[in-house]
């Protein structure tokens, strides 16, 4: 059986919180234009149309959706996209559905959405409180992290695959055992780490031990034996 994937960002780069670290909102900042929005009707049936009409046999097929945050795209966008590939869709064609979310949107309405259409969960989370809260408050500075551990438990109540990508900041590299403690004690078995990177164009960064130089590479010291 064929594999095949396709990342979607269906809100572009909006994003419902001010992580201090966000590289991705740097980037967006450098482009002629920042955001392109939500993703309207036309291009999401072209998206899926054809997708599906170019593979004519067997294959399992990964919608995958990513940010900014994606469910800033609103609900009914991922009904209207589901609507559609259920309504393209050959027999021979396997579906499966990935979402990477800071999860603070996710209320009751969501989470039977999520459970219906099989979704697999990546949820943003720094580790613990203090850390978290710390890198990823929301539009109004304040911390999130209660917040996505309560839509977290919903997720596990509803038997919901998920998995924790957690991104690695120099603050939190100092503290292994205090984030490995968190994980053991909340019962995270999938977890993903992520460096943190610096900003175009910034030779130091106070939230990554990466170093852009100034032809645009990347040196990781703390692989070099730096320290703070």
């Amino acid at each position: 059986m064929k594999y095949f994937s396709m990342l979607i960002k269906p809100a572009s780069s909006l994003c419902n919180l001010r992580c201090r670290y966000c590289f991705y909102c740097d980037v967006a900042e450098n482009r002629e234009i920042p955001s392109y929005g939500v993703m309207n009707e036309e291009t999401m049936k072209i998206l899926i149309d054809k997708t599906l009409d170019f593979f004519r046999e067997e294959v399992t097929i990964t919608f995958a959706f990513q940010g900014g945050e994606p469910t800033v795209a609103g609900l009914d966008y991922f009904r209207r996209f589901i609507r559609r590939v259920n309504l393209k869709k050959k027999s021979y064609h396997l579906i499966q559905y990935a979402l990477q979310t800071n999860a603070t949107l996710l209320n009751d309405e969501w989470i039977r959405f999520l459970k219906q259409n099989r979704f697999l969960v990546g949820v943003s989370l720094d580790g613990y409180a203090a850390q978290h809260n710390a890198m990823r408050p929301d539009a109004k500075g304040q911390g999130t992290f209660a917040r996505i551990l309560e839509n977290i438990e919903k997720l596990r109540q509803a038997k919901i695959d998920f998995n924790i990508l957690t991104v690695l900041t120099r603050q939190l590299a100092e503290h292994p055992k205090e984030l490995f403690e968190f994980y053991l004690e909340h019962h995270f078995d999938y977890i993903q780490l992520i460096p943190c990177l610096p900003p175009l164009e910034e030779l130091n960064d106070p939230y990554s031990r990466h170093r852009r130089l100034s032809s645009g590479f990347t040196t990781n010291f703390s692989s070099c034996g730096w320290k703070n």
